[in-house]
């Protein structure tokens, strides 16, 4: 078998505690035909000594490249180190993540035996804490999978990824930079748009959960934002229809404003409610209100079935929920 080299991209800001055992989770690949291109976002910590360190220790096999830039955020530091990768495939991995030794190899293995340009695998959750994992069960298809993804059956982390970088290149794709939320998957559907994608049905990534990086009450609200990138992923759907293996754009569209818009906004909204206290609530309840009341959320229908149906559920629970809660507000 050719060993295509294989760049793997890591952005990195203040990742002191993690990106030792991130590089040599990378290094200890069975596919030995690998550059690390280290993208240091402006940190502030140690890591671009760590980082430096790990460069003279693997000298002789010349695999791991520093690269800094000023602070300019996670999509900027990714798109630099795809326009530094040499090799045929990149890969992406997050500072604090970790691989499977089989990982790259697996994946190679898959792409050369599917003949696709893009290979994802399944992931164990890492937490950090008590130093478990946690399997989630979770559906690999492959092939045509942006159906898949657009009605939440399938979810690819960043850190899962193995893409052929002319893909990537030809057809100008870039993450999202300035994007507070969801760029990783705005650039992976439109992968899924224009070449099936294979998958390795086994686990390969432990992706790290930190005690401070569970999911709060607050970021529920942030997350809702994401409705802004899928209005983007629909814009370049209806711009890039020459290149798409999909004829069917009508239906594209429709599950992003009838699906996925307003599963952002309720599921994460609901999130929230379920996380909150009254005294919160009530200190946003402007942003709780726009949610709820946002105009997408007339769009929402049972195109998607069961999924569709629970959002509806969540939706006038919400609403019942609110009605107590200003009546209860009115009493007092």
């Amino acid at each position: 078998m050719v060993r295509d080299l294989v760049s793997v991209i890591i952005p990195v800001y203040n990742s002191e505690k993690y990106i030792e055992s991130t590089i040599e989770s990378i290094v200890k690949q069975t596919y030995d035909n690998i550059e690390i291109i280290t993208m240091d976002d402006g940190s502030s910590d140690e890591s671009s000594n760590i980082i430096k360190k790990l460069v003279e220790v693997y000298r002789e096999r010349k695999i791991i490249k520093y690269y800094y830039q000023d602070n300019a955020g996670v999509s900027a530091a990714r798109n630099r180190g795809i326009e530094k990768a040499n090799g045929k495939y990149v890969a992406f991995i997050d500072s604090d993540d970790l691989w499977s030794s089989t990982k790259i190899e697996d994946q190679i293995k898959m792409i050369y035996k599917t003949s696709m340009r893009a290979c994802y695998c399944g992931f164990l959750d890492f937490f950090e804490e008590d130093n478990t994992t946690r399997k989630r069960e979770m559906k690999l298809p492959s092939g045509k999978i942006l159906y898949d993804f657009l009605k939440d059956n399938v979810w690819c982390h960043t850190s899962t990824w193995l893409i052929e970088k002319s893909l990537i290149s030809e057809n100008h794709i870039r993450f999202t930079e300035g994007c507070n939320w969801g760029e990783d998957f705005e650039f992976f559907m439109k992968i899924a748009a224009i070449t099936e994608v294979c998958s390795v049905k086994e686990y390969l990534l432990l992706y790290r959960i930190r005690p401070n990086s569970l999911t709060t009450s607050a970021s529920f609200l942030k997350q809702s934002e994401d409705i802004y990138v899928w209005m983007d992923l629909d814009k370049w759907i209806k711009e890039n229809t020459h290149k798409l293996i999909y004829k069917n754009i009508k239906k594209i569209s429709n599950l992003i404003y009838q699906f996925r818009i307003p599963f952002s906004l309720i599921n994460y909204t609901y999130g929230y409610m379920n996380t909150s206290s009254y005294e919160d609530i009530d200190k946003n309840i402007n942003r709780v209100n726009g949610k709820l009341y946002n105009k997408y959320i007339i769009n929402l229908s049972l195109i998607n079935g069961i999924k569709s149906l629970k959002l509806y559920v969540k939706l006038h629970i919400m609403y019942l929920r609110l009605h107590k809660y200003k009546s209860y507000e009115n009493l007092e």
